[in-house]
């Protein structure tokens, strides 16, 4: 059913759930399944809807930092993306030039580091440059906090530029910790690129 697939969407705070609920109320979204997320395992909150014909909505919620997102999916990719532009201009999503900005500017640690998971969820499937710079930057941190951050953002693009510097913080990084989390990471990405 899904050989295609929407990238994923970020959704701002306060514009999550209960607007994906009016939304699929409103245009009879028919409910497939609804997920409770399983932390021990790994698995994410998530509810699928069939939004129109041959196209599904998955609505997320990531198991570790809670940050909501969705995608779309089916068999026809203009069709996927077509529901994703109608949907996109409803639930009005970061853009990723709009997340490569905050983190940039931002100088809060924990704001930076919020901005970087969203933008690791969002980064496209296929490797983005200015993405990838941005996380890249963002391991050479000083502050390890947002060090840690970097490492886990890069894992929801797992491209394969990232081993690199991932090897690097694995082999030099100051705080063991971290050495052993971008080790975790270079053992998750394995010997493919981009599972999706």
């Amino acid at each position: 059913m899904d050989d295609h697939r929407s990238q994923r969407r970020v959704v701002r705070p306060g514009a999550g759930e209960p607007r994906v609920r009016d939304l699929a109320e409103k245009d009879e979204w028919a409910l497939i399944s609804a997920d409770v997320a399983d932390p021990a395992r790994g698995v994410p909150e998530e509810t699928v809807w069939r939004a129109v014909r041959g196209v599904m909505f998955h609505y997320n919620k990531d198991v570790l930092t809670g940050q909501e997102f969705y995608f779309l999916s089916g068999w026809r990719a203009e069709r996927v993306e077509e529901c994703a532009r109608e949907v996109d201009a409803r639930m009005e999503p970061y853009g990723i030039g709009e997340l490569l900005a905050v983190t940039r500017a931002e100088q809060v640690p924990a704001e930076r580091g919020r901005g970087l998971i969203r933008l690791g969820l969002a980064a496209p499937y296929g490797f983005d440059q200015d993405v990838f710079e941005e996380i890249s930057r963002a391991l050479q941190d000083e502050d390890p906090n947002i060090r840690n951050v970097a490492i886990f953002a890069c894992g929801f693009s797992p491209w394969q530029q990232y081993r690199e510097i991932l090897d690097r913080v694995h082999r030099d990084d100051p705080a063991p910790e971290l050495r052993q989390s971008a080790g975790a990471a270079l053992r998750a990405f394995g010997s493919g690129g981009n599972p999706s």
